[in-house]
């Protein structure tokens, strides 16, 4: 054997080297992500598939009547017509009662029911059947499916608020401008979702806090999340118009049911951190048009101004959805709407 030959490295020291590379890499993650789960507050972005109920397609539907689930790392419970309830509850029909339209804000995710604002208004107004139908990946078309379906069967609704986030802001199903207007829009939608980061996404954000504590704090997912909505806005007017026609629908629905229609407007969490140069451009387009239709709104940014930080009241690196703190925030902000308005009677009156 020569010289250079002894000297020469073996390719067995070289591969036991790179096997406690990793698996070093690989302890250090796994104390990374020990601490993220059992030291910092932070919400795996999951659902319980089987507690969402989809159609043959894959079209989200509703929640699984009666079911149990866990969203966002809390344990979820639903009633016989799917609508979210705590745990045990046993529901009463009271002369009077409450109908929440919504997505995955009004459902709660990431939050005890009995903290959520409809699990407050639930436990403050016990006088008052509280239905909460919001269910995760709903759109605004599928608000009206809900009110369609369910207040012919149910009199006792005198109030129905639906809660608009800016990512309601879809083109209906069907819609004949959404197939010939802003195509370049939809193609970087589609290249988005194939987009290695995406996909990445998906997998690691429902599995690893800390996968979500690194990205919430390097990519800002919150200021991404808002100014991808800002661009669906970016539409004229007919586009605008037939996008929020279905809250036209649902008011006149409500009307003929004798009851109160309020749309809720809440802030993202970027709105509320930029505070004084916040862009308010599509909430106050919206309330525009809401103005010209006659319909009842609440805009709850100002309730918000108080926070130290908007970290305060949203889930961790979360755009829009509420932590305790936010549901308490908007809960106020119901109970303050519920109770400056009288009830109609069945005969059209208020009292």
């Amino acid at each position: 054997m020569t010289e250079e030959t002894a000297k020469r490295p073996t390719l067995l020291p070289k591969l036991a080297l790179s096997l406690a590379s990793i698996a070093f890499c690989i302890a250090i993650l796994g104390l990374g992500e020990l601490y993220c789960r059992y030291f910092l507050d932070i919400n795996l972005r999951k659902t319980s598939k089987d507690f969402i109920a989809a159609d043959p397609a894959g079209r989200i539907v509703g929640n699984v009547k009666n079911g149990e689930g866990v969203s966002f790392g809390t344990d979820v419970f639903s009633d016989e017509n799917g609508f979210r309830v705590p745990q045990g509850y046993i529901g009463k029909t009271n002369d009077r009662a409450v109908l929440f339209l919504g997505d995955s804000v009004v459902f709660g995710v990431g939050v005890p029911e009995e903290k959520t604002f409809a699990g407050l208004f639930r436990s403050q107004m016990p006088d008052v059947t509280t239905y909460n139908s919001g269910v995760v990946g709903y759109e605004l078309a599928d608000y009206k499916r809900v009110a369609d379906s369910f207040l012919p069967a149910h009199n006792e609704v005198k109030r129905v608020y639906l809660f608009y986030c800016l990512n309601d802001f879809q083109p209906p199903e069907g819609s004949t401008l959404a197939k010939t207007e802003d195509a370049t829009l939809y193609k970087s939608i589609k290249h988005a979702i194939g987009s290695i980061f995406v996909n990445l996404n998906e997998f690691l954000g429902p599995r690893s806090k800390l996968y979500v504590y690194i990205t919430g704090l390097t990519a800002d997912p919150s200021r991404r999340y808002f100014e991808w909505d800002l661009t669906l806005f970016n539409v004229n007017e007919d586009r605008f118009r037939e996008t929020l026609s279905p809250i036209v629908e649902i008011d006149r629905l409500v009307k003929e049911h004798k009851a109160q229609f309020v749309v809720f407007l809440n802030p993202y969490e970027m709105q509320i951190r930029e505070r004084e140069n916040a862009n308010f451009d599509p909430q106050n387009r919206i309330e525009s048009f809401l103005r010209e239709k006659g319909i009842s709104f609440v805009d709850t940014r100002d309730r918000f101004k108080g926070l130290p930080t908007s970290k305060d009241a949203f889930l961790f690196a979360d755009p829009m959805h509420l932590n305790e703190t936010g549901h308490r925030i908007v809960f106020d902000a119901l109970l303050d709407d519920w109770n400056s308005k009288g009830i109609l009677t069945p005969g059209g009156k208020v009292q």
